[in-house]
């Protein structure tokens, strides 16, 4: 059926109306040949009915004088049928047989008259007629024909509609064959232009209308839906051109703190940037304002004459306070804004060089060692003597760093000591390098979100949220690899990364 339906419209249209002609003259044959059946049928009755009667009426005469070879010859008059095959003669009351003919058929008649009947079936018919003299029945006659002429007549009958039957399909394969282009033309040129438009995405084309049938009506339908997407396209090229050109100016002043399949729009990154950066520039503002406003009061007490010295020194502490919270808070900006800048860093102020990984990843342990003084944690290296990679020391560096840092304040609670691993191998030309902590891993809801920039569940305690998304971005971008998280409740965290061991030309991070 599959095959069917996925077939050329041709076909199925040839195959549809030869199927439905075919179904129709078969009908057509069956129901003419039923009807001569039943026709022949009859009439074959009623004769064979008519000679038993005239045959039974010319055996009175044998049976009152139980002649039976005048009842014989009376019966060989049944042999005017072809398809009579035997006439059996019974005397009432005794009902024993009285003639048969031919006389060689009297086996084929029924023992007596009680087990005469009529009988009609697909190869025989059986009559059955009263032999009478003068109101009483002294007798009965048994006929008995073949229907097989008939059924020989209704074969060859039959083996004509077979063939006419065939001609007729034969005829309208032919006239479908030569007609069908008048439908499916049209379709077929439809179909033509749709493919042509859906290659090339010339929205110009039109179909070519042929009638005004349904056909014409589905092509004036197709033309209009190509009108308007004509006119969509054209407005999306304009679009995408001022499009273009928003978007390289945007890619002019924007850094790259976005997550390649994360980050939707610039308009997200500026307002994390912005949330961040607000709470400590808004405190310093305060802190500034009311700093002036004392200032102006000071003033106007000297202006006046009546400043004591008591105002001066409560100014000098208000002072010193005011520029104390104004410093803490420029300086967490700052802090902020060069955590920012970090991630667009261009590759032009990044160096690329060879160098052993071990040996450098133990020399950034050791610049950290300060940090993992305070705390209790143990920190174990796996990486094998000579690995050698070509890549970007200075990004390594920071991934490390960041990874350490990020460790440091989230995995363990204070007071808890726990263990850092930093295991790395080579797999052909590529690097794997894994972090890990045993520490209290992190919740499932928070996984998706690691990369992202500014998430972070410490923003109270020091957390920008810029730390992983560093990460990521080094390495991906610049380091050309890839970064996954592998992590759960209660059983630690470790970031799996992979990169190649020397590093794609042109790996950086566009600002």
């Amino acid at each position: 059926m599959s095959a069917f339906r996925n077939a050329p419209i041709r076909r199925k249209l040839i195959a549809i109306s030869t199927v439905a002609a075919a179904a129709g003259l078969l009908l057509a044959a069956l129901a003419l040949t039923g009807y001569a059946v039943k026709n022949q049928l009859d009439a074959i009755e009623s004769t064979v009915t008519s000679v038993a009667r005239v045959l039974a009426l010319n055996s009175t005469a044998a049976l009152a004088f139980s002649d039976a070879a005048s009842a014989n010859e009376t019966l060989s008059a049944v042999r005017t049928l072809d398809v009579a095959q035997a006439a059996c003669l019974y005397a009432i009351p005794g009902g024993e047989l009285f003639a048969n003919f031919p006389s060689s058929s009297q086996a084929d008649c029924p023992p007596s008259a009680a087990e005469l009947s009529r009988q009609r079936s697909l190869a025989q018919l059986q009559v059955v007629a009263p032999v009478v003299l003068d109101g009483d029945t002294v007798g009965r006659l048994w006929v008995n024909a073949s229907l097989a002429p008939m059924w020989r007549q209704v074969a060859g009958q039959s083996l004509i509609f077979l063939l006419v039957l065939i001609a007729s399909l034969l005829a309208t394969v032919a006239v479908v064959t030569r007609l069908q282009g008048i439908i499916t033309q049209p379709i077929v040129d439809l179909a033509s232009v749709a493919r042509h438009v859906r290659d090339t995405r010339d929205y110009t084309q039109r179909a070519t209308k042929a009638s005004d049938d349904e056909t014409g009506e589905l092509v004036d339908d197709f033309n209009a839906m190509l009108e308007r997407i004509e006119g969509a396209s054209r407005q999306t090229e304009a679009a995408n051109v001022e499009l273009q050109a928003a978007m390289s100016q945007l890619q002019d002043t924007q850094t790259q703190l976005v997550q390649t399949e994360k980050m939707a729009s610039l308009g997200g990154l500026v307002a994390g940037v912005a949330h961040e950066i607000n709470t400590p520039v808004g405190i310093g503002v305060t802190a500034a304002s009311t700093l002036q406003a004392r200032t102006d009061e000071l003033r106007s007490l000297y202006s006046s004459g009546a400043m004591k010295r008591s105002d001066l020194d409560q100014f000098m502490g208000f002072a010193e306070q005011s520029a104390s919270i104004i410093m803490s808070n420029l300086r967490r900006a700052a802090d902020l804004v060069q955590s920012f800048k970090q991630v667009a860093v261009d590759q032009s102020s990044s160096e690329r060089r060879v160098f052993e990984l071990k040996a450098y990843v133990e020399e950034v342990l050791t610049s950290l060692r300060p940090r993992l003084k305070k705390s209790a944690h143990q920190v174990d290296v796996d990486i094998p003597e000579h690995l050698i990679i070509d890549s970007y020391p200075g990004a390594l560096a920071q991934i490390i760093t960041n990874l350490v840092t990020n460790a440091l304040i989230h995995a363990f609670d204070d007071g808890e000591a726990g263990t850092l691993r930093i295991h790395a191998r080579q797999q052909g030309d590529e690097v794997m390098l894994n972090f890990s902590d045993d520490g209290k891993g992190i919740p499932e809801e928070n996984q998706a979100k690691i990369f992202d920039p500014f998430f972070t569940t410490k923003r109270g305690s020091g957390g920008s949220g810029l730390g992983m998304h560093i990460v990521y971005n080094l390495v991906t971008q610049m380091m050309g690899g890839s970064a996954k998280l592998v992590s759960a409740p209660g059983q630690g965290t470790e970031f799996k990364f992979r990169f190649p061991a020397k590093a794609p030309n042109g790996g950086r991070l566009d600002g």
